[in-house]
């Protein structure tokens, strides 16, 4: 009985990688039954090729969708960017025009040496005040800043007898992000050393008379005390501007005044 080494018409290599098993038998493939099985594979590696590269295909559109997504939010935030700063710089522009075109208004914040020993113990301005007190202070000139940095009509602000020494000030830079920023005239000056003493007005809900019911005089001065708290203190802003000698009036008219 001849071999099947002998008998199979490929070389020996090709018969044991071609061998079917069937029923528990090996035999020699015939030459188209080595085709098919030849096609078969080249079919079952293609398709395994096929998906390899649809695999590295859905890989590269994630990662190319990522990174438009990603360009998409930068881009976003580049406009964000950039309308914050145009707004900024819109602000800053209208703030700077205030200057010498509008009505100038002086926060006094010096108001501590006019004040009688029994409301100096109360009100504690830059000199013994409470850190809550300070702090209440220091938050409403935040507001007061960003009232008058968003109005479409700015005034020219001042923070008058307020020194960088003072704990009013360094609560101030502690407390209000960007305070050393601010666009207000801040100085440890009084407003009568920096204004000509006719031009300034104390607001006073004490004084004896109360301003027009007109806009503010663009060339006068308006100076408005600063508390540290809410408490009402009687006559100091009017006793401020007596002292100092300049015109005080109301924001309000007196019910009793004749219209």
């Amino acid at each position: 009985m001849a071999s099947v080494s002998n008998s199979c018409p490929f070389s020996s290599e090709m018969c044991e990688e071609t061998l079917e098993r069937k029923n528990g038998e090996g035999r020699c493939v015939s030459k188209n039954e080595a085709r098919r099985v030849h096609r078969y594979e080249k079919i079952i590696a293609a398709r395994r090729a096929k998906r390899k590269e649809k695999k590295r295909n859905r890989k590269a559109r994630l990662a190319q969708s990522k990174l438009f997504n990603g360009s998409r939010e930068n881009a976003h935030s580049d406009v964000v960017r950039l309308s914050k700063r145009l707004e900024k710089e819109a602000i800053q522009k209208r703030l700077l025009e205030a200057r010498g075109t509008t009505p100038r208004v002086c926060i006094d914040l010096g108001l501590t040496d006019l004040m009688s020993d029994k409301v100096k113990m109360a009100v504690l301005i830059c000199v013994t005040a409470s850190f809550q007190e300070l702090n209440k202070l220091s938050s409403q000139l935040r507001r007061l800043y960003g009232s008058n940095r968003h109005s479409s009509k700015p005034l020219h602000l001042y923070f008058t007898n307020f020194a960088p020494s003072c704990r009013l000030y360094r609560m101030c830079v502690m407390k209000n992000e960007g305070f050393r920023n601010y666009m207000v005239e801040m100085t440890s000056e009084n407003h009568a050393e920096l204004f000509s003493r006719d031009s300034l007005v104390y607001l006073s809900p004490d004084a004896p008379e109360s301003l027009p019911g007109t806009p503010l005089d663009p060339s006068k001065v308006y100076v408005i005390g600063g508390l540290v708290d809410e408490t009402v203190h009687k006559l100091v802003s009017l006793e401020r501007a007596q002292s100092e000698g300049v015109r005080s009036a109301r924001t309000y008219p007196n019910t009793n005044e004749v219209t």
